[in-house]
């Protein structure tokens, strides 16, 4: 921020000032570790979408057996405890 520039509507910075400033790296295994959990958690995510997908899915086709009466609940109901 105090390295750059502004005119109107545009901000920009130089080549020089940009070098001279510093920046954090992580070393070769910090990196290769986040890349695994990263990678990791988009793996888990994509298995709890699907597995998500799936379920409404169900929900979804059973609501409509109900619904519709194809599937009856009477006697699902007579055998219920109180």
């Amino acid at each position: 921020m105090v390295a750059g520039k502004q005119t109107t509507n545009l901000a920009s910075i130089n080549k020089t000032a940009l070098e001279s400033c510093r920046c954090c790296s992580q070393r070769r295994a910090e990196q290769s570790n986040a890349i695994r959990v990263l990678s990791e958690a988009e793996r888990r995510l994509s298995t709890e979408l699907s597995t998500l997908s799936k379920l409404g899915l169900l929900k979804a086709g059973l609501m409509e057996d109900l619904l519709t009466g194809r599937v009856r609940v009477t006697a699902l109901l007579e055998n219920a405890s109180p």
